[in-house]
């Protein structure tokens, strides 16, 4: 069992929040007497389960391998969550100690790599053990946590990124005020989530009757979303992406248009098409996904 030093020196119990020591298979909680396993150097800190999202952990773990040979490994597909993600990137700074809240398959790890400043600590931390499991194969700091609980102490990251989180929450306002919490003074968060406009309403309402999506799941509005945010760090900025790649490219596990369309071809064009509507007044407000950057001041 190993585990980074400076990211020992960081972790905290989810429940309580004390030291943790080692213990006899893990680490151990001296505030509270509550013991944490090691799985495969992925200390799993969870905490209490009558804590825990239980729907939406058997959902991301249902999830896992669909995100893994589909979402994430189809070229087209693959192109889009990559352009988009280094967008996000590029909102924040990238050195230092960044936690990826909500880290998934580990995706993060391989497409912002050449952001990344030379000497940055990343901790990749998500609820689901199966998407855990991927992720080792991407990153080798991981922890399996709860975003409403971090299991980290305060001001101990530079930056955290919040990549299609919050909506996944039951109470998004305790993610983001834990986001908060371990966030540095000047700390910067960035976060990409679902936007809930007149062209997004009513496919996404179908879509959330699937087995992919489970009861918490949810779409913000801007204000909702940028006073979510507001209320416990200061927003700097709002950005807008997807449009019309963001349901024919993002998606093939749960429509794949690639059985149709000559994917391979259109996805450059259809992502440099989202692009330049992200930047066209009015119709930029109409994206899919919102983007929203906040500074701990």
């Amino acid at each position: 069992m190993t585990v980074a030093p400076w990211l020992r020196a960081i972790l905290r119990c989810p429940d309580c929040r004390g030291l943790l020591a080692d213990g006899d298979d893990g680490l151990w909680c001296a505030a509270c007497n509550r013991e944490f396993p090691i799985e495969g150097d992925v200390p799993d800190l969870l905490g209490a389960a009558d804590g825990v999202n239980l729907g939406e952990l058997a959902t991301q773990d249902h999830v896992s391998e669909l995100y893994e040979e589909a979402r994430y490994q189809r070229p087209h597909a693959r192109a889009f969550h990559a352009a988009n993600l280094v967008r996000m990137c590029r909102m924040v700074r990238l050195d230092g100690r960044v936690l990826d809240a909500g880290c998934g398959n580990g995706f993060f790890f391989d497409a912002a790599r050449e952001l990344v400043a030379p000497g940055a600590e990343l901790v990749g931390l998500d609820l689901s053990p199966k998407m855990l499991e991927l992720a080792r194969q991407h990153h080798d700091v991981l922890v399996r946590g709860d975003a409403t609980r971090l299991p980290f102490a305060e001001a101990s990251f530079d930056t955290v990124l919040a990549r299609s989180l919050l909506h996944h929450l039951p109470d998004p306002d305790a993610g983001a005020r834990e986001i908060a919490r371990v966030l540095r003074p000047g700390g910067e968060l960035v976060v990409l989530d679902t936007h809930k406009t007149v062209v997004s309403a009513l496919p996404r309402t179908i879509a959330n009757r699937g087995e992919h999506f489970d009861e918490d799941h949810k779409n913000f509005r801007t204000g909702e979303l940028t006073s979510l945010v507001g209320r416990h760090l200061e927003v700097r900025a709002v950005e807008y992406m997807g449009y019309v790649a963001y349901p024919l490219l993002g998606f093939p596990d749960l429509i794949d248009f690639g059985r149709f369309l000559p994917m391979k071809l259109l996805a450059r064009p259809l992502i440099e098409l989202d692009q330049l509507a992200a930047r066209v007044p009015g119709l930029r407000r109409l994206g899919w996904g919102i983007v929203v950057k906040a500074v701990r001041s």
